[in-house]
């Protein structure tokens, strides 16, 4: 078997592997090692100098993952702070209660090792140990409270409950019982005042329940929370616990804080057994609660006849609650009949009225309830009830305080279903002209219209008649209304003497114009509309009939209003035209329509509703069909015109022939449109027609930077062909040359340098035609010079970047160029320029290099030349030492120069340029690696680079740059 020693050091990173581990934050690992290898004292004082092993979090992790190690080296060193800042993080936790909250085997370890470091004497200690009581954890709760006693009824911030409220509740009995030896108090209440007891009735664990109260005193001196135990035994239902409660010699008829006794609860869950046992220990039934219920009314709503009759037999049947509501009101909301019909048999009072809603008995049965489920069961039964109660003089014609009366049931119900209790209700003497009102929960009152309208919706012959013979009105609104969309009702009612002429013309006008819009033939509707000389421009709800007929698409009822006279530039509320209307929901057919009939397409109020902007946006093609012989230049919103739209949807016949009806050819943002959708078809368009490119219009001063941006050569030629100038520049200064190389766009870089562009120009922000040039290829440089340009103006930044894009592409012309001009400043003792020549081998570029230095000089070119053809790469990385490199040489070139001496692949190279004495501090770490990866193939060298890294993350690690070292250390591995 393999020994294996983790605190053995290497030869190279003199660190062993538990260094490792906590370098790379493998917290495993080190636990690992900590179990199985224990920890040096020269370790443990090693470690001290790593920041995150003092990190709180490191021991936030050693508890949730179980490292019993690792949170011993955590808490010897600064336990004190890793506590405070543990719960500043955590919102109030300590370490403990992670502990407690986990599910690990080591929980308990952990847990006692934090009280021994004393974490548990602070101010959340009452948390812990409810977190304790919580997890069930009997012997870390008796190690806490062994401990110190005064928290044994600390309260919980949110809910109240104590410790003992929690294992009455979890019915954990070995903790009650520990808790109650601890001395826990019995009598201590949540928010919700309950006690401990109390939620032992609830859960009916009567072996806790007599715990708990062999601990209280003798029942001499009971207080609202002893006797309130009725009241919770009885709403188990479990006679068991309910007669053990009984036996504690409390007050059966003991009232709530709602007035309510222990019968009344047992009556109104429906439970019969427990009102027996209250009964036989002296239940008072007639006692009220502070509504006024009665046992009787709790009974009712309990809904079981086995109570009603045992509280029918000791009760006032008819006595009400605080509303002036008897018991029968409850019993016909529930819709019980056989409730309803016991209580009736008993002498129930059918008269009785309500004192707030003045409702009545009949009231009641017929107006509807929020519940649908009881809404149903309701209407199944409702006519054995309303007959049982007209047969027992109920008063069939009063109305309530919000109008309900006999015929509210309908409001929510087909009349087909109720035709039995409409001919009860009919012939009792109901007054049929009464309108069906509904209350919703919210007391919104709701207007259903008249049994005679609901009749004729419903289609029921029947009923249409039987109505009609109880003098149903025949001049009503509601049922004229209905009567419009079934022809055969209207004839009935004109039978009947119904005079529409005798109607109210505004409303009568709006019911037809309603009916006209809706229906699919509306034709008849139409003519008695006409007939009848009805107002066409009637407003309903703000729009007039024609906007109403627009916004629905009525295309026939639009043309039947025109032809009528309809205001065809009305306004609605929203201060709108039909014609807006239309357009806006994109209905062409009307528009044209509405267009020939006068429609004002001028109409403008101001808030970006221009009505020809909107044509153009939503017909684009065929809005200037509708005005190219009308409106050739109307201008809308913006100053835009109908020849801007045709350019913009490139409708070149549009454009033509806006033109010909006299539109503005000089319409210089039609025009730049044009070159944006670079459309030379309608562009030459324009220049046919006279647009005057000379114009000093600021438009025009823009239109070659868009050309050029767009890298279109035929529309570049085209233009500078009608004499559009060629070194015009766009409000940012950038002209047509400048925006074609930043674009990349080649061809016309180009052409414009060919036409005689200014290479010079700058933008604003002092960009020129060069900071792109590294995007193109040489022939814009063959291009430039072809010109026979002399001088060249780049930014500071771009000098040398150029020169050596200049060498990577061996262009020799261009090098030499930018060597002789003058407003060309260049370091060429750079060395990074010598390097970039060497790499490729380029001896003219090398010698052009030396002569801006040295002048022509014979035996400069012959050296070099031997060097390269000798392949002597060491002479050439000396003869670039000899003179350049002095103390002060920036690190940069210095270390360009490492990277050639690499790529050589010697070591003696290696050694030469570290005897320069590189800043390596000053290098970026993954720069640093560069070298690594140049000698991947010679291991010598590799291993000699090693060395010097190894040097340098020392000294890094000295300083502390703990993350760069990580990460070095990491890439150097894997190298």
């Amino acid at each position: 078997m393999l020994k294996f020693d983790p605190y053995e050091r290497d030869r190279i990173f003199n660190k062993d592997s538990f260094h490792y581990a906590i370098l790379q934050g493998t917290l495993f690992a080190v636990e690992v090692i900590l179990e199985n290898f224990g920890m040096t004292h020269e370790v443990y004082k090693d470690l001290e100098a790593y920041k995150f092993i003092n990190n709180p979090t490191i021991a936030y992790y050693s508890v949730l993952w179980g490292y019993l190690n690792l949170l011993t080296i955590s808490l010897d060193t600064r336990h004190s702070k890793i506590v405070k800042i543990i719960e500043e993080s955590f919102k109030s936790k300590t370490l403990l209660h992670f502990a407690l909250q986990s599910e690990l085997k080591k929980k308990n370890q952990i847990a006692e090792l934090l009280v021994d470091y004393g974490l548990s004497n602070n101010v959340y200690k009452n948390a812990i140990l409810h977190l304790s009581v919580q997890n069930n954890d009997l012997e870390f709760t008796k190690m806490l409270l062994d401990e110190d006693t005064n928290f044994v009824d600390a309260r919980d911030k949110t809910t109240g409950n104590t410790v003992l409220h929690i294992a009455v509740k979890q019915q954990n009995r070995e903790m009650v019982k520990l808790l109650l030896e601890k001395g826990s108090n019995v009598k201590a209440v949540n928010n919700l005042n309950e006690q401990a007891k109390h939620l032992a009735i609830q859960n009916q664990d009567l072996e806790i329940l007599q715990m708990l109260l062999s601990r209280q005193q003798q029942h001499t001196d009971l207080d609202y929370h002893d006797e309130i135990m009725l009241h919770y035994a009885v709403a188990t239902t479990n006679i068991e616990i309910i007669n053990y409660v009984l036996d504690q010699n409390l007050d059966v008829n003991f009232q709530d804080e709602d007035g309510k006794t222990a019968v009344h609860i047992a009556a109104e869950m429906g439970h019969y057994q427990s009102v027996v046992v209250l009964l036989q220990k002296g239940a008072n039934f007639s006692l009220k609660t502070k509504c006024g219920l009665t046992v009787l009314h709790c009974a009712v709503l309990g809904n079981n006849i086995d109570i009603i009759k045992m509280c029918l037999s000791d009760q006032q049947i008819n006595m009400t609650d605080d509303k002036g509501e008897p018991p029968l009101f409850y019993a016909i909301r529930k819709g019980s009949f056989h409730v309803v019909e016991l209580l009736l048999d008993k002498g129930a009072a059918v008269d009785i009225t309500s004192t707030i809603d003045k409702d009545t008995v009949l009231h009641v049965a017929s107006a509807c309830t929020d519940s649908n489920k009881i809404i149903q069961l309701l209407l199944t039964k409702k006519i054995k009830i309303v007959s049982l109660l007209l047969d027992n003089g109920a008063d069939i014609t009063k109305i309530s305080t919000e109008g309900i009366n006999i015929w509210s049931f309908l409001s929510n119900s087909q009349m087909r279903k109720h035709e039995t209790t409409i001919n009860l209700i009919l012939e009792r003497g109901a007054n049929p002209n009464l309108e069906i009102i509904s209350v919703d929960s919210l007391d919104k009152t709701t207007n259903h219209g008249t049994p005679l309208s609901k009749a004729i919706a419903s289609n029921c012959w029947d009923l249409v008649e039987k109505l009609l013979q109880y003098e149903a009105k025949i001049q009503d609104l509601f049922a004229v209304k209905e009567s419009f969309r079934n022809k055969a009702y209207l004839e009935v009612l004109l039978r009947k003497g119904l005079r529409l002429d005798a109607l109210n013309k505004e409303d009568l006008s709006r019911i037809l114009m309603s009916i006209i819009l809706h229906e699919p033939r509306p034709e008849r509707n139409m003519q008695l509309y006409t007939d009848n000389k009805l107002n066409i421009n009637i407003k309903h709800d703000g729009d007039t009939s024609l906007h109403q007929a627009v916004a629905l698409g009525k295309s026939h009822v639009v043309t039947w209003l025109l032809q009528n006279q309809a205001d065809v530039n009305a306004t609605n509320f929203k201060l709108k035209t039909p014609l807006q209307v239309a357009v806006a929901t994109k209905q062409l057919d009307i528009v044209h329509l509405l267009l020939k009939n006068g429609a004002d397409i001028n109409y403008y109020t101001g808030q970006n509703d221009a009505i020809w902007e909107s044509l153009c946006k939503h017909f684009p093609k065929d809005c200037a069909k509708i005005i190219v012989n009308t409106y050739p230049n109307l201008k809308v919103l913006n100053g835009l015109t109908p020849l801007y739209y045709a350019v913009d949807n490139d409708d070149e016949h549009m454009v033509r022939r806006l033109m010909e009806k006299g539109a503005d050819v000089n319409d210089s943002r039609a025009f730049r449109k044009a070159v944006q959708r670079g459309n030379i078809s309608i562009v030459d368009l324009f220049l046919e027609r006279g647009y005057q490119a000379d114009s000093d219009n600021p438009a025009n001063q823009e239109v070659m930077s868009i050309a050029g941006s767009l890298g279109n050569c035929s529309l570049i030629d085209l233009l500078l062909r009608r004499g559009f100038k060629i070194n015009s520049a766009n409000s940012s200064g950038d002209t047509a040359l400048y925006l074609a190389a930043k674009n990349n766009h080649f061809l016309v870089t180009k052409l414009l340098i060919l036409r005689g562009a200014d290479v010079n120009c700058a933008s604003q922000r002092g960009e020129t035609l060069w900071d792109y040039l590294e995007k193109h290829d040489t022939s814009i440089t063959e291009a430039i010079l072809q010109k026979g340009v002399t001088e060249m103006r780049l930014s500071k930044s771009n000098q040398n970047s150029l020169l050596h894009y200049a060498i990577r592409h061996c262009d020799e012309r261009l090098v030499n160029f930018l060597l002789q001009s003058p407003e060309v400043v260049l370091d060429c003792n750079d060395p990074s320029l010598k390097v970039e020549a060497i790499l490729r081998k380029n001896s003219p570029i090398l010698q052009a290099l030396e002569r801006r230095r040295f002048g022509t000089n014979v035996q400069v070119k012959e050296r070099v030349d031997s060097c390269l053809r000798e392949r002597r790469s060491f002479d050439i990385l000396c003869w670039l030492k000899e003179d350049d490199m002095t103390s002060e040489t920036d690190t940069s070139s210095l270390y360009k120069l490492l990277h050639l001496a690499v790529y050589l692949g010697n070591d003696e190279y290696v050694d030469f340029v570290f005897k320069r004495k590189i800043d390596m501090d000053s290098v970026d770490v993954y720069n640093s690696l560069y070298p690594l990866h140049f000698a991947r193939e010679n291991g010598v060298l590799k291993r000699r680079l090693l060395v010097e890294m190894t040097r340098w993350i020392d000294r890094q690690y000295i300083e502390n740059k703990l993350w760069k070292l990580e990460d070095m250390r990491r890439h150097v591995l894997q190298r």
